[in-house]
């Protein structure tokens, strides 16, 4: 049975100040404090805001118990970031001590001799509680170079009190396909009362070339209905499945018809306006549907501020195409790079913040934990239902190509997609187009 699950089935607020109270004091048994050494600040590269809502309650928390620790946190945007370790691997400018990274990004920063080897340098290994799902893509020829500390794969939510008024041959007003979820966006859809289908993120931040939002949203779609990618020894994408390609940009097209500002709104990457339209809360605008990232999304679609009526939104696994359901892999790892200047302190906080305390501590505030004990407790599916789902999209999971080139790969198949959703190539020149894509970042020499 699929888990598909309402936010009417919170545990009380108490309850979950409670558990906190007693992950705190369980925290401090679990790292006690270390005698006074000298002083270190660890300088910390993250992405995003929803990344450091995540972080700041815990180094505020270990700095607390290792009092000669303090934190330098840098957020600088998703593209920023992967920008920033390109260039500290190059030339070492930054010199930080924690990084995160995507899963895609690994891979390169592993040929650019970037990340420590952990199971070289700390003998680290995943216990049996870390998802395998997570820890594959920190591996690399049998040796972990990161580990992972947020377990995001993407999932759908849906707002029931629209689904059921428009598309009432819904069961339980949930979409199963990617069909039905079209047709239903089709019924729903009355802008002249601000009520949409379907909303997604879709372009870049100016000057960045960030086509992540547009490429990683399309994947899903993409792989369930066919679509593969062949890779060769080089890590080079040597073909696309045209059927499957043009299969899915049809479908997204259709899709982003219904959504608000249609497809003139192409440059916009911003989740918590895509949180605010399907909570409807905001901007005075509904929304039916859309796939989202649970990390930092989910838990906001409890609150007042983004919905207006939490108990109508549902969660549930991605649609399925002709082929099943596809949901795409997002996990976050952190890494320590060879520009290290305190490799040992950054090592023991990383293994602090995915221990099974830790990781329980952060799933009670809504995160999505890498442990299957975290993602597993009752008591916290019951506060937020969407841990279960994201346990049964990891039955499905896929995940990005394995190339140091992914994100040149992203950037070139983005330009591509912006041109055919925006009407400038037709259906029969698309897969000459991704065709030249790939062969466009073939030239190119490096990550």
């Amino acid at each position: 049975m699929e888990a598909t699950l309402k936010l009417s089935r919170r545990i009380p607020l108490f309850f979950t100040v409670l558990l906190f109270l007693l992950l705190f004091f369980s925290i401090g048994l679990f790292t006690g404090c270390l005698p006074k050494e000298k002083k270190v600040v660890i300088k910390i590269a993250i992405g995003e805001v929803s990344q450091r809502e995540f972080l700041v309650p815990l180094t505020d928390l270990y700095s607390y118990k290792h009092p000669n620790i303090s934190f330098d946190i840098k957020t600088m945007g998703y593209m920023g970031l992967y920008k920033a370790l390109i260039e500290d691997a190059t030339t070492g400018n930054f010199k930080f001590d924690v990084v995160f990274i995507d899963d895609p990004w690994v891979y390169a920063l592993y040929k650019l001799n970037y990340l420590r080897d952990l199971s070289e340098e700390f003998r680290w290994e995943p216990d049996k509680d870390l998802l395998d799902i997570f820890t594959r893509s920190a591996q690399v020829n049998g040796r972990y170079y990161a580990v992972p500390v947020i377990g995001n794969v993407q999932i759908f939510a849906v707002r029931t009190d629209l689904t059921s008024e428009y598309c009432y041959n819904l069961p339980n007003s949930l979409p199963s396909t990617w069909d039905d979820v079209l047709s239903c966006a089709r019924k729903v859809y009355h802008p002249n009362e601000d009520i949409f289908g379907y909303i997604q993120r879709t372009f870049y931040r100016e000057g960045e070339g960030n086509y992540n939002p547009l490429v990683t949203d399309w994947l899903p779609i993409y792989y369930s209905y066919g679509g593969s990618f062949e890779v060769d020894e080089e890590g080079y994408i040597t073909k696309v499945n045209g059927k499957a390609l043009l299969s899915s940009l049809k479908l997204l097209k259709a899709l982003m018809e219904t959504s608000f500002q249609g497809l003139e709104f192409l440059e916009h990457n911003d989740y918590e306006r895509v949180i605010s339209l399907i909570g409807g809360k905001k901007f005075g605008v509904q929304v039916s549907m859309g796939l989202i990232w649970p990390m930092g999304w989910a838990y906001k679609l409890y609150s007042p501020m983004y919905s207006k009526n939490p108990n109508s939104i549902a969660f549930t696994p991605l649609p399925k195409g002709s082929s099943g359901r596809a949901p795409i892999l997002g996990v976050w790892h952190l890494g320590i790079p060879v520009t290290s200047e305190h490799p040992v302190e950054a090592f023991k906080f990383i293994s602090w913040l995915a221990s099974s305390q830790v990781q329980m501590y952060y799933g009670a505030y809504g995160g999505v934990p890498t442990r299957r004990s975290a993602l597993d407790n009752p008591a916290l599916i019951m506060t937020y239902p969407y841990y279960g789902v994201v346990m049964e999209s990891l039955t499905w999971v896929r995940s990005r190509p394995r190339t140091p080139y992914w994100v040149n790969y992203e950037r070139a198949f983005g330009k591509v997609m912006k041109s055919y959703l925006k009407g400038e190539i037709g259906d029969s020149e698309l897969l000459e187009k991704f065709n030249e894509a790939i062969g466009e970042v073939r030239k190119l020499s490096n990550p």
